[in-house]
């Protein structure tokens, strides 16, 4: 479980980071080529920035 970071941790670009997740909706599909293009994204980042859950 992740606590509050402090205000000091802030400005420290090693430890900031950004993602996105996308969730399907029920009954709904991914766009042709939606999981590729997420798994390409994520191999040129230093960690991953897209989840995808379904």
């Amino acid at each position: 479980v992740d606590v509050p970071m402090v205000t000091s941790e802030w400005n420290k670009a090693g430890v900031l980071s950004h993602f996105t997740i996308v969730r399907k909706l029920e009954g709904g599909i991914f766009p042709l080529g939606f999981t590729k293009e997420v798994a390409d994204r994520n191999s040129k980042s230093p960690c991953g920035v897209l989840v995808i859950e379904s």
